[in-house]
């Protein structure tokens, strides 16, 4: 599967557990890369440096929140930034011929096999066992806009 873009495609594990990762993805020219369990559907994966920067622009955010006196806005960064430090499952580091190596933790955790479906993100991958997992992934997300 591959879309337009390019973004969605799957990708054959090889025998060390080794997915190749396009140089045009948004980790393309990252080293560290962390691993991040979303949720039972999918994880991702991120350039360390920009996760870590993310992490900043919350931590930011929530000291202008209680610089403003809104304390329940403080909350909800406050535990949003706890969220994404806790769910860290691993930091690695991709190779020169940009192999990311899925842990076999990860790939236990997911029931991962030989292939995964990659979903090229903004600051971002998600990837999923297969289609189906991302279909109910997709399904999940508009429920909680509902």
């Amino acid at each position: 599967m591959i879309t337009e873009n390019n973004v969605i495609y799957y990708a054959k594990m090889n025998q060390n557990g080794e997915i190749i990762v396009p140089k045009t993805s948004v980790i393309g020219e990252s080293e560290n890369i962390l691993i991040r369990k979303e949720d039972d559907l999918t994880f991702s994966i991120y350039d360390l440096i920009e996760y870590k920067k993310i992490l900043e622009k919350l931590k930011q955010a929530s000291e202008m929140a209680i610089s403003c006196g809104n304390i329940k806005r403080k909350k909800f960064f406050d535990e949003y930034i706890k969220e994404l430090s806790f769910s860290v499952l691993d930091v690695i580091r991709k190779d020169s011929s940009n192999k990311v190596l899925i842990p076999n933790h990860v790939k236990d955790m997911y029931d991962i096999e030989d292939r995964v479906l990659v979903c090229d993100g903004i600051d971002h991958i998600k990837v999923f066992k297969n289609d189906e997992n991302k279909k109910e992934y997709e399904k999940r997300l508009i429920n909680i806009f509902k």
